[in-house]
């Protein structure tokens, strides 16, 4: 039997205590399960795209191959095929930062986030800050283990007691601490492929040089959206983009775009697409095609039934609405109907009707998000010709009766709107020349009406004293007016002065006709909006009417008339017109064939300049 003394004892005891702290501070791990909490409840929320994050491992023996080793565990997320983006960053935004403190400052928790064994902790995912073991002798396999399981809770997987080659395994021996297939199809069950943003486009109106694209998209997760747009390609290969810069976090947006770049009688394939800081997204693709310049085309049938005398009032938008009120149907009755067609959308829907007396002549115009209409005469002329004045407004769907118009009485006037008033002038007051016939008096005078104040005042007379408006148009702050005898006259809608211009240069019977008479655009802010339009009259020889098909421009800048080819549509009159954008619509009208018979026509056109 062998003794020890005093000094070996007292070497014996150092060693074993020296033992015994060398396992407290580098334990043996021999693969025993993990002390952790199943809870994430307190996991951050990623709500974009980048995580980016930041390595802090001051006083950390071998820096930088554990630099190296983290940085090698975030790319094994990154190839995973979801659409985040992991970079690292040295300041700003920080999403995750990881960083080394001692074991003193790692006690021992079962709170989300804990990965130790027995009493030791080696890491603690706290909110946004993944704290590792510093005094750790770690290893790469270690080190990826530790950091990929805790990227994965703060990335919202659960970790997986069943399947120990899971990242999300409690077990440290995942030695080759790589994502499995398992981990990759949890990872892209939160994180798809393609970021979770809706996204269509589409076009509204489609003329010669260019359209109207509309873009929608939703962002739930309010990623970061750079710019967005449309991107188009010719059958030829040509390429063009159309996008608004954001910069922003909004979680929907509509925006429309209007392209004035494309070559008429050309198809293109669109697409609508979100650059985010991360991807970009597109929407499927659609296809249009440009029409030909100076090309009718026929839309079908009108929703509603046949009319003629309605009332039109467009929206000053460049692609607005057009409201049709009113008018006489196919039987001679008159109706106080509403229907408003979207040039955006091409589409009609039915509006609230007219709630005064059913009437013919009537005008209006549109001021910002409400329109004007009154005035004309109701059915029988001998009756009355009517003052009254009333307030459309488009978003409530509402009418208001708004103060009498003070003037004289008329019928077949013209309406313009400027900024925020809108002018009256022209038409006819009808006067009982006894039993039942009828005198008109042409009405000079010019009214202005201010919606703001619900006010009209006088503005002067006109120098038109033998002729009656058969169309008109606004161009550049301007009213356009063609009469009866041919003339074309300008009235400056600030000034409320006239100017004669060129009259329209054609042996066109005007009288006891129904022409045409309408611009290219409706909004100041259309670049070629220079020009207007006349055509499609009827000669109406006792019971054997004839028809023209002529259809001329007039051109402001130069003053000038010039005969375009003619019109292709079936022969009309009394038809529905008016222009949105760079568009011309014809609805409907009357056919007289020989021996007087009248069809009612219910198809409608478009004209492209």
């Amino acid at each position: 039997m062998t003794w020890f003394n005093k000094k070996d004892i007292v070497i014996l005891l150092v060693c074993a205590i020296y033992f015994i702290s060398c396992v407290e501070k580098y334990p043996i791990y021999k693969g025993d399960a993990l002390v952790i909490s199943q809870s994430i409840s307190t996991r951050p929320v990623v709500s974009g795209c980048q995580v980016s994050y930041t390595i802090n491992t001051t006083g950390v023996p071998n820096a930088s191959a554990i630099n190296g080793w983290i940085r090698s565990s975030f790319s094994s997320f990154a190839q995973a095929g979801t659409y985040l983006q992991f970079i690292e960053r040295s300041s700003g935004s920080i999403i995750l930062n990881v960083v080394f403190r001692e074991q003193d400052a790692l006690p021992y928790s079962t709170t989300p986030g804990v990965f130790s064994f027995k009493n030791y902790t080696l890491g603690v995912l706290d909110n946004n800050t993944l704290t590792l073991n510093r005094d750790y002798a770690w290893t790469e396999s270690t080190i990826r283990k530790a950091v990929m399981y805790h990227l994965g809770l703060f990335l919202g997987m659960s970790p997986n007691q069943q399947d120990a080659a899971s990242i999300m395994s409690p077990l440290l021996q995942n030695s080759g601490a790589s994502l499995t297939t398992d981990d990759i199809a949890n990872l892209k069950a939160l994180y798809s492929a393609t970021l979770p943003i809706t996204l269509s486009g589409k076009n509204a109106v489609v003329n010669p040089r260019g359209t109207l694209f509309t873009v929608n998209f939703q962002n739930p997760k309010k990623f970061l959206i750079k710019d967005f747009g449309i991107t188009w390609t010719d059958e030829f290969g040509n390429v063009g983009t159309g996008y608004r810069s954001l910069n922003n976090t909004t979680e929907s947006i509509a925006q429309t775009y209007q392209v004035l770049s494309l070559q008429q009688n050309r198809a293109y394939t669109c697409r609508a697409y979100v650059q985010t800081e991360c991807q970009v997204v597109y929407g499927t693709p659609f296809t249009i095609r440009t029409p030909a310049s100076g090309s009718w085309n026929n839309l079908g049938n009108l929703p509603f039934s046949e009319r003629k005398e309605s009332t039109v009032i467009t929206t000053n938008e460049l692609w607005g609405n057009a409201f049709v009120i009113g008018g006489e149907l196919a039987g001679g009755q008159k109706t106080n109907e509403m229907w408003q067609f979207s040039a955006q959308t091409n589409s009609w829907q039915s509006r609230k009707a007219f709630p005064g007396a059913v009437r013919s002549g009537a005008v209006g115009f549109a001021i910002g998000d409400k329109l004007y209409y009154g005035l004309g005469n109701v059915p029988n002329l001998l009756a009355s010709q009517l003052r009254d004045w009333w307030e459309y407004d488009i978003a409530t769907d509402q009418w208001t009766q708004k103060k009498d118009y003070p003037g004289a009485l008329r019928s077949a006037s013209s309406a313009f709107s400027f900024q925020t008033t809108g002018i009256v002038t022209l038409g006819v007051n009808w006067t009982s020349g006894g039993g039942n016939t009828l005198f008109g008096s042409y009405n000079r005078t010019t009214y202005r009406y201010t919606a703001a104040t619900d006010t009209w005042s006088y503005v002067g007379d006109s120098p038109i004293t033998t002729a009656l408006p058969i169309g008109s148009f606004r161009l550049q702050g301007a009213g356009f007016l063609l009469l009866t005898n041919r003339e074309l006259w300008r009235i400056d809608l600030q000034s409320a002065s006239w100017n004669n211009l060129a009259s329209l240069p054609t042996d066109i019977v005007i009288n006891q006709t129904q022409p045409i008479a309408v611009t290219i655009g409706t909004s100041d802010a259309v670049a070629i909006n220079n020009a207007g339009f006349f055509g499609l009259s009827a000669f109406i020889n006792n019971a054997n009417p004839s028809y023209s098909k002529q259809w001329w421009q007039y051109s402001m800048s130069n003053n000038s008339w010039t005969q375009l080819i003619g019109s292709t549509i079936d022969n009309r009159h009394s038809s529905i017109v008016f222009s949105l954008g760079e568009k011309i619509y014809i609805l409907g009208g009357q056919r007289t064939v020989q021996g007087g018979t009248i069809t009612n026509l219910k198809d409608w056109w478009e004209y492209n300049p």
